[in-house]
Parts: structure tokens; sequence; C-alpha cells
């Protein structure tokens, strides 16, 4: 619905890597295959952890500023944020949660993705980034796509895995060798061969991950504005 109306659509991530790393999966797929204006949007830590109230509020406001339908959807959070879900849909303002944390007693009004939220134990192993590559995967399947692109985001699934401390089970398993891959090959995108360059490594194993870029990048949400 939301590209078939041409909406806005806004992705609330986290400030440490796992979340970078869904927002990048999330809005870089959404980017490729819609036409849709798409935009991540990666807090400061001073706005605290998930979906907040300022964030809720922008976008009422970039909705009368704009006059067009915006769609909100978070990664790697939001399975705890009653008030601000609430207050967006009270102004006509849809979300989708993806997430992979605990629940409180009672969920959000919205449509959830996470595999906590359910008695299936088969995706709780998921990092936040996990889940997002799931959900792309899920919606190039549903909508039937014929040039699928969700491939290309393991990568960044692998990184999220790693920095999250996630069990090795074997999926887990599976999206850090195929990101690992991913990031030693040709294909590799050009911010992880910066990574590679500052840190002068040829190649990037789990380790240089879980040590030099996951600490790195869990740094951004430190630093006042994450942006920089």
């Amino acid at each position: 619905e939301a590209v078939e109306r041409d909406m806005e659509i806004w992705i609330f991530a986290d400030y440490d890597a796992d979340g970078m790393t869904s927002g990048t999966i999330m809005s870089g797929f959404l980017q490729k295959t819609t036409n849709n204006d798409v935009y991540p949007y990666y807090p400061d830590r001073t706005e605290g952890y998930g979906l907040s109230m300022s964030f809720a509020q922008m976008m009422v406001d970039r909705k009368k500023e704009i006059k067009k339908d915006i769609f909100v959807i978070t990664v790697d959070n939001g399975t705890s944020c009653h008030e601000p879900i609430a207050f967006l849909k009270k102004h006509g303002i849809n979300v989708l949660v993806t997430d992979h944390h605990q629940p409180k007693k009672t969920l959000p009004d919205c449509t959830i993705i996470n595999p906590q939220i359910v008695e299936d134990n088969s995706y709780k192993h998921l990092c936040g980034a996990g889940v997002a590559l799931k959900v792309i995967e899920a919606i190039e399947m549903i909508t039937g796509m014929k040039n699928t692109c969700s491939d290309d985001f393991y990568i960044y699934a692998m990184i999220g895995t790693i920095a999250d401390m996630m069990p090795l089970t074997e999926e887990n398993m599976a999206i850090i060798r195929i990101g690992l891959n991913q990031a030693n090959s040709k294909d590799c995108p050009l911010a992880i061969k910066e990574w590679m360059k500052f840190l002068g490594k040829k190649k990037l194993t789990a380790v240089d991950i879980g040590w030099d870029i996951g600490p790195r990048l869990n740094a951004c949400g430190r630093m006042g504005n994450t942006d920089l």
C-alpha cells in the first residue's frame, strides 16, 4: 500500500551496530526496489532507546509540510514503544515494527514482526539486522520480484549478527559466512572497502568485525551526532 500510494517511507533504526546495519538493509532495499522517497533515521543516544516521541512529532510535522502520507518502519526496536506508535496512528501514520527484543506484557497496536513474540523458536536467534534481512526476503517472495537484490545485504546482517553477539546457530553461521565472502569479494561495498583500507586489512575476518568495525559503529551513537 505504501508503494502503490507513493508514500514517503521513513526507517527508524537504532544507534548501535546492529541498528545501523538493520537500517542499511531496510532502507537500501526499498531505495533499490521502489520509486518512493525512503529515508533512514539513526537517532543519537540522547534521544533514548527506541522509537521516540520527538521523532513521532517530527513525522507528524513532516506530513503536514509535504501534504503526503508517511509510512514508518522500525528496525531493531519498537516492540515496547506504545506511546509514540499510538501518537503516530492518531495522526494517520501507520507503523510497521521489525525487532528482535523481548516484549513487555502488552504490545503496541500495529503490525509487529518479531520472533520473540511467538512461541515458534525458528527465528529467535536472529539479531535486528537478521530480522530485517528476513523481511526483505519475504517481500521479494510475496510480491514475486523478478530482479531480487536481498542477497546483496547479507554483508550487513553479518556485521549485525557478530556485533550483537548472537548465538552461533547454523543459520547465523551461514549469514556470517556469506557476509564475509561478500566482504572479501570484488562485490564488496565501497564503505566496507574503506574500513579495510583504514584498518590495513586485505581480508576481513569475524574477529575484525567483532573487535574493530563493530565497536567503531557502536561509538557513532555516543558522539552527540550519529551522522558524523
